[in-house]
C-alpha cells in the first residue's frame, strides 16, 4: 500500500519540504532544531537519485491513469490485429512476432504502474518487469533482422532463377544446333560431346539442388531457427543468469520496495540498446542502399531506431542526474514511449491501411451499383 507521511525516512521531510510529524508543539525547540538539521544533513549526503526514490510517494492519478491509457490504447487494437492477422496487408509483416511482442508490451505497461502504486518488492521488478522489457526489445529487433535475411534469400532466389534460365537457354541452343540440317557439318564425334556436356550439366545441377522449392523452404527454416537461437534464446538465458547473480548479490535490497529500477538492474537493457543502435548502422545501409527494403518496413525500422536512441539518451541523462526530479521520479515510463511507438507502427498502422482499403473497396462497389441502376432506369443497351 502507498506509504503514509509518518513513515517516511527522516531526510524526506527536508527534501519534500513538509513538516516532520514527529515534531509537535510539545517538542522542545532545541530537539526540533536538531531533528531538522539532521534531516538536512542526511538529505545532502544521499545522491539525488537515491533520495528521490527513497522519498517517492505514489500518486493514484498518475499510476492508474497509465493503466487506463494502456488498456484503451493497446488491447482493442491488438484484438483487431489478431482478427485480421491473415489479411493480405498484415500477413507479410510477421504477425506472430508482432502479437507476442505486443502482449509482452501490454503486460509490462499494466504491471509497472501497479507495482509503483503498491510499492512492491524490488525482487518482482527484477524478475518480472526487467525480463519482459528485455524480451520485448529482442523480439522487436529480431523482426528487422529477419527482414534482412529474407531479403538476402530473395536476392539469392532471383540470381538462382536467372542462372537457371541462362543454363536452360544455352541447352536449348545446343539442342537446336544438334537438330539443324546436316549442312552445318557437325560430326558424330561433336554431337556426342554436346550430348555429354548437356547430360553433365543436368547431373551437376541435380546434384546441387534437386528441388529448388523444397531447398528454399528448408533454408528459410534454418534462418528462422538461427535467428531465434542467437537473438532470443541466448539473450534470454543471459538475462536469467544475470538476474540470479544480481538477486544473490543484492538480496537485502531486493526485499525493499523500489518505484524505479536500479542502475544494476537496467544494465542489460542498456547493453541491448547499444548493440541494437550500433548494428542498425549496417541494417539501415542495407535497407536504404544495398537491399532497398519496402518503403513501409524501411520507415518503420528508421523510426524504431530513432525513438530508441532518444529514449536511451534520455534515460542515461536521468540516471546521471542531469534532468529534473520529475524525470528521475518517473524514469520507469521513459521507455513507455518506445513501446507506444512500436505498437503504432506494427499494429495500428496496418489496421488503418485495412480500414482505408475496405473503404475504397466499398466505394467502388457503391459506384458499380449506381452505374447499374442508371443503366437499368435509362434503358441503355450495353454490349458485352
Amino acid at each position: 500500500m502507498p506509504k503514509d507521511v509518518a513513515v517516511l525516512p527522516l531526510p524526506c521531510f527536508s527534501y519534500l519540504g513538509i513538516p516532520n510529524p514527529n515534531i509537535t508543539e510539545h517538542t522542545p525547540p532545541q530537539i526540533a532544531a536538531e531533528l531538522n538539521a539532521k534531516s538536512k544533513a542526511i538529505a545532502a549526503a544521499i545522491p539525488r537519485i537515491g533520495l528521490v526514490d527513497m522519498c517517492y510517494m505514489p500518486k493514484a492519478g498518475l499510476e492508474f491513469g497509465m493503466v487506463a491509457f494502456s488498456i484503451v490504447y493497446y488491447i482493442p487494437t491488438l484484438i483487431l490485429f489478431i482478427i485480421y492477422r491473415k489479411h493480405v496487408l498484415i500477413k507479410y509483416r510477421q504477425p506472430t512476432i508482432v502479437i507476442i511482442q505486443s502482449i509482452l508490451g501490454i503486460i509490462m505497461s499494466l504491471l509497472v504502474p501497479i507495482f509503483r502504486y503498491f510499492e512492491t518488492l524490488c525482487l518482482l521488478t527484477t524478475w518480472i518487469i526487467n525480463p519482459l522489457t528485455f524480451s520485448r526489445s529482442i523480439l522487436t529487433y529480431s523482426r528487422y533482422v529477419r527482414v534482412y535475411f529474407m531479403q538476402k534469400l530473395s536476392i539469392f532466389k532471383l540470381k538462382f532463377s536467372e542462372k537457371k534460365k541462362s543454363k536452360k537457354y544455352k541447352r536449348n541452343e545446343l539442342v537446336s544446333i544438334k537438330s539443324r540440317d546436316v549442312s552445318l557439318e557437325i560430326s558424330d564425334d561433336t554431337s556426342s560431346k554436346v550430348s555429354t556436356l548437356m547430360s553433365n550439366n543436368e547431373i551437376s545441377d541435380n546434384a546441387r539442388i534437386e528441388d529448388p522449392v523444397l531447398y528454399f523452404k528448408k533454408l528459410d527454416k534454418v534462418i528462422n531457427n538461427k535467428i531465434f537461437l542467437i537473438l532470443v534464446i541466448i539473450p534470454t538465458i543471459f538475462i536469467i543468469v544475470y538476474s540470479i547473480i544480481l538477486t544473490i548479490k543484492k538480496w537485502d535490497d531486493m526485499k525493499s520496495s523500489c518505484p524505479n529500477e536500479d542502475k544494476s538492474v537496467g544494465a542489460p537493457k542498456l547493453i541491448l540498446c547499444i548493440c541494437i543502435i550500433l548494428s542498425s548502422i549496417f541494417l539501415l545501409y542495407q535497407a536504404y542502399y544495398k537491399q532497398k527494403w519496402d518503403i513501409e518496413i524501411k520507415i518503420e525500422y528508421t523510426l524504431y531506431v530513432v525513438v530508441m536512441i532518444i529514449c536511451t539518451i534520455l534515460l542515461q541523462l536521468t540516471v546521471n542526474e542531469c534532468l529534473s526530479d520529475i524525470f528521475i521520479r518517473n524514469r520507469s515510463y521513459i521507455f513507455y514511449f518506445l513501446t507506444a511507438v512500436v505498437h503504432a507502427l506494427t499494429v495500428i498502422e496496418p489496421l488503418i491501411k485495412i480500414f482505408f482499403y475496405k473503404l475504397k473497396k466499398d466505394d467502388q462497389r457503391v459506384r458499380h451499383i449506381y452505374v447499374y441502376i442508371y443503366i437499368l432506369f435509362n434503358n441503355i443497351n450495353v454490349q458485352i
